[in-house]
């Protein structure tokens, strides 16, 4: 028996040898991206004092102590209270790794919960890249599917975010999840099965208020004339969100929601929108047009160019997958633009499943044509200078060691004396 499992767990680490490679690449680099000066000028966290894991965004402070003080840092410190998804998640773990941890070491809350940040990023990576491979497969091939996976896994943003305590790469990751979700569900519909699917996604967007992908879902669902299940879905969908307004209540904790009240995104931008000047408003739309564009270059690079070459000689085979992508493509510009963002990359990332998925069937198509013979060495190659390319992106010129780099002032959010966790 103890043979058969480590046989097959070989099998499973051959099989999928590139996914797991491409998560340890960016592992390295990730830990280690002080070397790389990825903020010049910018302060940083230097904790712990060696230069491992530093953080560059300073949101992960209430990032973090969102997550190791859940639910009651939201009485103080609200920020988070509209997306209680990753502190939940991280909570729930911390508490469960706390026992090895004291046994092993006295730490602190806020070291329980950075090792718990850790992990919990680390198997979501090594999952979605799993799971995208697995849902490509079926329309570009198993070679392009488990390409497409390490291109998006060793992008430069996954580089940067993986060590970050934030949900940023939850932008791209969330919808390799839903999407494997509702394939999964349209091979072999089942109604426990799309009540299961639908009320997850309505936990990840808890993490990450992302609704494009899945309001494509739902609107794809409704084209093919899907009437009962889009509306079953979408109920389900807005379950975890009343259960956790409903929580708030009972623990008479105020919901506040940051991006709405402070920023004024999504309803009461659109609100203002109606009520303005028409010319101001088209003006608006067209500038968050070009933006999108412009996002869509920055992220995807020259994906996007292989994407667009291949998508309409694949669109032929499977003309449904035309109005998928449109969908896509549109909802997550109106998610853009209800954002009020610039041309910030990761906004036109929501699809990134779909551009990587088609641009490496086409970089496969394009690579076993031109090298018939060498084929695999030529995959391998480019594979080299994807990497490169997406670390030599990460340095910040003029390059400053991290001994020099300007030093944030420490916030309690990163340390407490050592103690139970809450």
């Amino acid at each position: 028996m103890i043979n058969k499992r480590f046989s097959t767990g070989l099998t499973f680490i051959r099989s999928n040898r590139l996914i797991l490679a491409g998560v340890g690449i960016i592992v390295l680099i990730s830990v280690n991206i002080a070397w790389f000066n990825p903020r010049p000028g910018y302060p940083v966290v230097k904790v712990p004092s060696v230069p491992l894991m530093w953080q560059y965004n300073l949101d992960s402070g209430t990032e973090l102590r969102s997550a190791v003080q859940f639910p009651d840092v939201f009485r103080q410190d609200p920020v988070r209270c509209a997306r209680p998804g990753f502190p939940l998640l991280i909570n729930a773990v911390m508490r469960v790794l706390q026992v090895p941890l004291f046994f092993w070491k006295v730490v602190s809350p806020f070291e329980a919960g950075a090792i718990a940040y850790f992990l919990v990023k680390l198997a979501i990576y090594i999952v979605g890249g799993l799971l995208l491979a697995g849902t490509l497969a079926p329309y570009v091939g198993e070679t392009a599917g488990k390409w497409a996976s390490f291109f998006l896994i060793t992008h430069n943003f996954s580089m940067t975010y993986l060590t970050t305590f934030h949900t940023t790469d939850m932008e791209y990751f969330s919808p390799v999840i839903l999407v494997f979700l509702f394939s999964n569900y349209l091979k072999e519909p089942r109604r426990w099965k799309l009540i299961c699917n639908s009320f997850l996604a309505g936990y990840l967007s808890l993490i990450k208020p992302n609704y494009a992908v899945y309001l494509a879902i739902v609107l794809f669902g409704l084209h093919n004339r899907r009437w009962r299940e889009s509306a079953v879905s979408f109920i389900c969908y807005l379950i975890p969100y009343w259960l956790w307004r409903f929580a708030l209540h009972v623990m008479q904790i105020p919901y506040f929601s940051a991006e709405k009240t402070t920023y004024k995104m999504g309803l009461p931008y659109l609100s203002e929108l109606l009520t303005q000047n028409l010319l101001k408003s088209i003006q608006e739309v067209l500038v968050s047009l070009s933006d999108f564009a412009v996002a869509n270059i920055l992220f995807y690079s020259v994906f996007l160019i292989l994407f667009l070459l291949y998508a309409r000689e694949y669109f032929k085979k499977e003309p449904q997958l035309k109005i998928f992508v449109f969908l896509c493509v549109s909802m997550t510009w109106v998610q853009h633009f209800a954002a009020r963002k610039p041309a910030v990359a990761v906004m036109a990332s929501d699809y990134a499943f779909l551009v990587f998925g088609l641009g490496s069937y086409g970089l496969v198509q394009l690579v076993e044509r031109a090298f018939p013979a060498g084929s695999k060495w030529m995959l391998r190659f480019i594979c080299v200078l994807w990497v490169a390319s997406q670390a030599i992106s990460l340095i910040g010129f003029p390059w400053i060691s991290p001994e020099n780099q300007p030093e944030a002032p420490l916030s309690r959010h990163f340390v407490s004396s050592p103690s139970e966790i809450p």
